[in-house]
């Protein structure tokens, strides 16, 4: 807001300064002027303005829609607004407002239906709590790359159970980013129907950007952290639910 306010002020003042002899007779091209500075400045408002919602804070799907399935990359800043692990995350760990025990709001409650951790096998076991997790993916981020997380949304609209579907993301997170990749995960679960809604029970998972082993945070997972990761990541969520079947 205050910058928006500078920037009208601004024009306010560059107008009011001109001499007389260029503003007689100039009506209408100050009108325009106006016009075109009102349009600016409510352009400017909405890009100062950050949207709520946290899928606003990355460009999902770059490849396009895939069923039961979203893929992002999580990155230091977005469209000019700063970003991490740990608020990105922290919206998902509480999709609703948290009350206390007396009804009161409390804002640091997590209200996801389950969360939980997936680490590498050597792993520090410090890190076996999702927001541990998600302040030391921040924390040891490096200058030189933008990438923080791997966002994946796996939805389940055939599910039975709540733990069927748990189970199953928590087995494919290990194989497919631990094992595979040595890369920690961050899985929250939500079933929304406990707010009245027919959307499916999904799971997120916030995979960190780089390697961890018993030496702390390495490499980045390059192969996923660029448009095709979306494919990558896709065709094995596929190929480990046809596994399970057969």
């Amino acid at each position: 807001m205050e910058l928006v306010s500078l920037l009208t002020l601004g024009t306010c003042r560059g107008i009011a300064e001109m001499p007389a002899a260029k503003r007689k007779g100039a009506g209408d091209k100050t009108k325009a002027q106006s016009k075109a500075t009102l349009k600016n400045s409510v352009t400017s408002q909405s890009k100062l303005t950050r949207s709520e919602n946290p899928m606003d804070w990355v460009f999902d799907n770059p490849l396009g829609a895939m069923p039961g399935f979203v893929f992002a990359v999580l990155k230091k800043s977005y469209q000019g607004h700063p970003n991490s692990a740990v608020e990105f995350g922290g919206r998902k760990l509480r999709p609703i407002l948290g009350v206390t025990k007396d009804g009161a709001p409390d804002p640091d409650v997590i209200t996801a239906y389950r969360t939980g951790t997936v680490l590498p096998t050597d792993a520090p076991d410090a890190f076996d709590e999702p927001e541990v997790l998600l302040r030391a993916i921040d924390a040891f981020a490096c200058d030189h790359e933008a990438s923080l997380l791997i966002y994946v949304t796996l939805s389940f609209p055939e599910a039975t159970r709540a733990h069927h579907s748990w189970e199953e993301a928590r087995a494919f997170s290990l194989e497919a980013f631990a094992r595979k990749r040595k890369l920690p995960v961050c899985l929250i679960q939500h079933r929304p129907g406990e707010v009245g809604s027919d959307n499916p029970i999904h799971l997120h998972l916030l995979v960190g950007a780089r390697r961890l082993d018993g030496t702390g945070f390495r490499g980045y997972a390059e192969e996923l952290l660029c448009d095709d990761g979306q494919q990558v990541i896709y065709d094995e969520w596929q190929a480990f639910r046809k596994s399970r079947i057969s």
